[in-house]
């Protein structure tokens, strides 16, 4: 039988202490922390990140895609209205959540539309990091799963 060794153990239980989890998935220093979305209105809708740069360094990111959209943007609200971000920047050690009535990616022309329980695939595109691969579940409207 195999037990984890000591140092796992310890590994373990700071990153328990410290109320981290692991990241759902990561590219270069950007771990993916949570991620979410919520039913599509025909063919737009929008998806939700927590992002951490581990790293020493800023990172950018500079686009989103989808295979089930033709049109992916980062978007942000200034004054209670949306407006396109060019990038966002994720500065060393930075987490940056993306909720709903502030920074998201909006996804228009969708090939059906994501209903509760179904699974939304989308690739950020970071400066440095490269592409991150993602897989956000659908869920009802005031949900906003860690």
């Amino acid at each position: 039988m195999h037990y984890p060794s000591g140092r796992t153990v310890l590994a373990l239980l700071l990153v328990t202490a410290c109320g981290q989890r692991p990241a759902l998935a990561r590219a270069g220093d950007i771990a993916l922390l949570s991620a979410y979305a919520h039913p599509s209105s025909g063919d737009a809708g929008a998806a939700y990140f927590r992002l951490q740069n581990l790293g020493a360094v800023a990172d950018t990111l500079v686009a989103a895609t989808g295979p089930d959209t033709s049109s992916a943007m980062i978007m942000g609200t200034t004054a209670g209205r949306m407006t396109m971000a060019p990038a966002m920047v994720l500065k060393p050690g930075e987490t940056v959540a993306m909720i709903p009535g502030a920074m998201h990616v909006m996804f228009s022309g969708l090939t059906h539309e994501y209903l509760i329980g179904d699974t939304l695939r989308l690739t950020l595109r970071f400066a440095r990091a490269g592409e991150l691969r993602i897989a956000a579940p659908v869920v009802p409207y005031g949900e906003m799963p860690e």
